[in-house]
């Protein structure tokens, strides 16, 4: 969990996801700039606009100054809520799994898979809240969406 935790931070997994995929998609380099571009957009409006509304306190501030984690471990600095992680994965998915396919299967599974098990593991690592994971994902849900009308492949 901390791996995925930790590949996600600043969005670089969904960036090189992102990169890839422009290469690799029939629509080309628009399917790559897509996903970046909605990526810096969004980390910026949720981590500059939306988390400094709201001053909530990760699960990390709880726990006694004596306590290590099992792992090294980037402590955020941000506001708990939303989960930036969460927003940025499943921002991600949508628009990595828009019409695209492994193969003769559709691809959203996959994406939606990594982007679960990322926003998962910021729970587990007591980075976040659930609910600050649930408020990311539907943040990511609707920036993936309009991405999805603003900017069609």
């Amino acid at each position: 969990m901390y791996l995925a935790s930790e590949s996600a931070d600043f969005g670089l997994i969904w960036l090189l996801c992102g990169g890839v995929q422009g290469l690799v998609s029939p629509h080309g380099i628009r399917t790559g700039v897509r996903v970046m571009a909605t990526e810096g957009i969004q980390s910026v409006i949720v981590n500059a606009m939306i988390k400094p509304m709201f001053r909530r306190q990760r699960p990390l501030d709880d726990l006694p100054d004596d306590h290590e984690h099992p792992h090294k471990f980037r402590k955020p600095i941000t506001s708990s809520f939303p989960s930036g992680h969460a927003s940025a994965s499943f921002c991600a998915a949508v628009l990595l799994s828009d019409q695209c396919k492994f193969g003769p299967f559709p691809s959203w599974p996959v994406w939606f898979a990594g982007a679960t098990l990322v926003s998962s593991s910021r729970v587990h690592t007591k980075a976040h809240h659930a609910s600050d994971v649930v408020g990311g994902a539907a943040l990511g849900l609707l920036f993936g969406m309009i991405a999805k009308r603003v900017m069609p492949l």
